[in-house]
């Protein structure tokens, strides 16, 4: 995954390095064949605060990926390397996650259930007390 990073990263072709970029954060959010590209716009969006912001913007980059992929070309415009810049900025922040594994996660497993967490801090809370009086529960002796 990094070396593919760095390849997409280290060449003047902006059509190559915007797919290869969007195949980095396809292996990130561990999206299968033929699995929907939205899970990636969804997974990608629970890393920022504001969610509704990102989801517009990597949808934009998503539709964009699939014109290119199904197109087999888009032409150079004033904005394709500003483009290229934002879905970088988007694979380096969830890369850095991964590498650095500051929340010590053990599994790709774990890194998945992570990003399909959904919910505001509130309801993440409540939930864990549900969670936390259901094991309570369920250890008593009956």
């Amino acid at each position: 995954m990094l070396v593919k990073y760095v390849r997409a990263t280290d060449t003047p072709n902006w059509l190559y390095s915007f797919t290869e970029l969007w195949s980095v954060l396809e292996q990130i959010c561990c999206i299968q064949s033929g699995q929907d590209h939205k899970k990636i716009v969804e997974r990608v969006s629970t890393l920022y605060e504001d969610k509704a912001h990102t989801k517009l913007m990597l949808d934009h980059l998503r539709v964009r990926r699939n014109n290119i992929i199904h197109k087999g070309y888009e032409e150079k415009s004033d904005t394709s390397e500003r483009i290229l810049f934002q879905l970088n900025r988007y694979v380096t922040q969830a890369l850095w996650l991964i590498v650095s594994n500051g929340l010590e996660f053990s599994s790709k497993d774990e890194w998945v259930e992570f990003l399909d967490t959904t919910g505001s801090v509130e309801a993440l809370r409540a939930k864990k007390i549900m969670l936390d009086k259901a094991i309570k529960f369920r250890r008593q002796d009956p």
